[in-house]
């Protein structure tokens, strides 16, 4: 049974990551080491737990985590999803020359992300469509060429993939979850543009529904 919870996205080479160490801390602790591998991880901090400011709720009604202020969003059909992943990166990260010039490139090489960050997602992810950035350029073929003008045309410099999920439209005890990929000119949560983009997914079409 596929896991809402399980994606992973991929591991940057280099330094252990601290899942990386936690991963092995579960691994040694199959072999009596867990103690060691423990304090081999909080080596590897910057910080103490017991030295972190901590906000005192006192004594609280319900389960704790039912604190968590998620982002929610309601459809132009009613039901609400509240947001469970968000992934973001630089549209255009590592073009160095030139000036790119296929978005669908960009839309294929998101939706493949799709399917990294996601691997239980087996329906079609939602492509919001972007606004396009377009204008000229002055350029030379080299030094002593006659100079021209190049169009050139753009997405949005960020590129989002955010993991939507719902109880509804289905019923109360229907789970189901939608992968939203967008275009904006800045990091964080999406605009107001987007977010009528949003509200207006047709859920059914592209909802990976959860069996319990």
């Amino acid at each position: 049974m596929p896991d809402p919870k399980e994606p992973q996205p991929p591991k940057p080479a280099g330094e252990p990551t601290a899942d990386d160490l936690l991963s092995e801390m579960d691994d040694a602790s199959l072999h009596g080491d867990w103690q060691a591998e423990r304090e081999r991880f909080r080596q590897r901090l910057t910080f103490r737990l017991g030295d972190l400011p901590v906000v005192d709720h006192g004594i609280t009604v319900g389960h704790p985590v039912s604190r968590d202020q998620r982002f929610g969003i309601r459809f132009d059909r009613g039901h609400a999803a509240w947001l469970d992943d968000l992934f973001q990166y630089r549209t255009y990260s590592g073009v160095l020359l030139g000036v790119p010039d296929d978005p669908e490139r960009q839309f294929e090489s998101a939706m493949d992300r799709v399917k990294i960050l996601f691997s239980f997602y087996e329906a079609t992810p939602c492509l919001l469509p972007p606004t396009l950035h377009k204008g000229r350029r002055r350029v030379r073929a080299s030094e002593n060429a006659v100079e021209r003008l190049e169009d050139w045309s753009l997405l949005p410099f960020v590129t989002s993939i955010a993991l939507l999920t719902t109880i509804e439209p289905e019923g109360p005890d229907t789970l189901s979850s939608v992968a939203v990929i967008w275009y904006q000119d800045k990091f964080g949560m999406p605009d107001e543009a987007v977010l009528a983009q949003m509200r207006a997914i047709d859920w059914r079409r592209h909802a990976q529904p959860w069996d319990w």
